[in-house]
């Protein structure tokens, strides 16, 4: 499991101000620069809607644009950031909410409850906790224009954990217009609630991505933590420049042409701490989650021996030392939950506690009527952890005799052909 590395330019650059929000369609008169920040994000932005992937650059984009009902603040407790008050019954079975005053979309229109409700009930469909809700959920009605109902077969104590996780895609609350769009098929509008607006006549797709400060916008009282709290918009423009060379990217920051670098390659590190005026911050002390994910719909991973035989193949020490060398920048976690959170634990991982054993893998592919047909590893170049880890991936299954074929693309193709 990694940690990633960012990199920001000292001189008022919020972090908070990449976690924010966007949606309009009409342009705007150009902002000072000083009230601009550009950022490099770790891929291009291929898909605008948060809720039909759960791509990141994404949900960053989600996080312009739209707000959430709760957020989970620097304590990893879940605090309301919509939702103005809730209650919860006796037997708590019945949650209860109220929006905030003053909510409004980008467009002006009110923030209703029935705008919620359909935004919660298409991001369920979606997302694996959403869907873990629903299963207890036997009712979810809008009852006022600012109250709504959630009604449970029996307690569950997540549900606003739940409601405020960060993990994709988050519950990003839309238009019911938008809403009620067939959550398979994306969105073709983008208005939402959050800090920004999304500058779709100045965005040039594949190359920048404008987002302008929401005057329709009003943060929280209390101060921000986390996700959680008031989030005060103190810039009038963001633009998410697509920049897939990372030496040219480097060059940027170092220029001063881009403020914010969020994935610098781990060995050019040094290079940029020596420069001073740079500032190198971790943004994220939880870190990155790598996975290694098979599709496991269609041959040979559709046969439960192959998967297995992946657990025999892959060592976690191995990928962080080709990937990230210094273990400054990682650390090796069996946990199935956030490794540092709260919810860590070793529970059923016997497999991680064991050795690489390349025989094992190879039997159990075999056992797994294996075939020889191609198995393909998508590769995403332009980031250096995936493209590392891609090509270990390869070898080693090449190692256990499987027929290998690196698809080599950028991220967002990656993001693209996945979905």
């Amino acid at each position: 499991m990694s940690t990633s590395r960012r990199t920001i330019l000292k001189g008022g650059v919020a972090a908070a101000a990449l976690a924010g929000a966007p949606s309009i369609v009409r342009a705007q008169a150009r902002p000072a620069a000083g009230k601009t920040v550009r950022a490099v994000l770790h891929g291009d932005l291929r898909s605008f809607d948060p809720i039909w992937t759960t791509a990141n650059v994404t949900a960053y984009h989600g996080a312009m644009i739209y707000d959430t009902l709760f957020g989970i603040d620097a304590q990893q407790n879940p605090k309301p950031q919509m939702v103005d008050k809730w209650q919860l019954s006796e037997d708590k079975k019945t949650y209860t909410f109220q929006l905030r005053d003053g909510l409004k979309f980008s467009d002006g229109t009110p923030v209703t409850s029935a705008d919620v409700v359909a935004s919660v009930r298409r991001w369920a469909v979606r997302d694996g906790a959403g869907q873990h809700l629903m299963q207890r959920v036997t009712d979810l009605s809008a009852k006022d224009d600012k109250t709504f109902e959630l009604k449970l077969k029996q307690p569950y104590g997540l549900t606003l954990d739940v409601f405020a996780k960060t993990s994709t895609p988050l519950c990003w609350i839309m238009r019911k217009k938008e809403a009620e769009t067939d959550p398979n098929q994306q969105i073709a509008e983008f208005i939402g609630s959050g800090p920004f607006t999304f500058n779709q006549a100045e965005t040039k797709p594949g190359n920048r991505y404008v987002y302008d400060k929401n005057p329709n916008y009003v943060p929280r009282n209390e101060p921000p933590s986390g996700i959680a709290g008031g989030k005060v918009v103190k810039l009038d423009r963001v633009i998410f420049e697509n920049i897939g060379d990372e030496q040219t990217a480097m060059a940027a920051l170092q220029s001063g042409e881009i403020d914010f670098y969020e994935v610098p390659p781990i060995d050019l590190l040094p290079q940029l701490e020596s420069d001073p005026n740079i500032k190198l911050q971790v943004l994220s002390e939880l870190g990155n989650v790598g996975w290694l994910r098979v599709n496991y719909l269609h041959p040979p991973f559709n046969n439960v021996k192959a998967r297995q035989a992946m657990l025999y193949l892959i060592n976690q020490e191995d990928f962080m030392k080709a990937t990230f060398g210094n273990p400054k920048y990682y650390k090796t976690c069996g946990s199935l939950f956030t490794c540092g959170s709260p919810m860590e634990n070793d529970a059923n991982t016997d497999w991680f506690k064991g050795k690489q054993n390349l025989a094992k893998a190879k039997q159990l592919f075999a056992e797994s009527g294996y075939d020889g047909r191609p198995v393909y590893v998508m590769q995403a170049t332009n980031i250096a952890f995936m493209n590392n880890s891609a090509q270990l991936v390869a070898q080693l299954l090449r190692q256990i005799g499987v027929n290998v074929r690196l698809e080599a693309s950028d991220w967002g193709s990656v993001v693209t052909r996945r979905a």
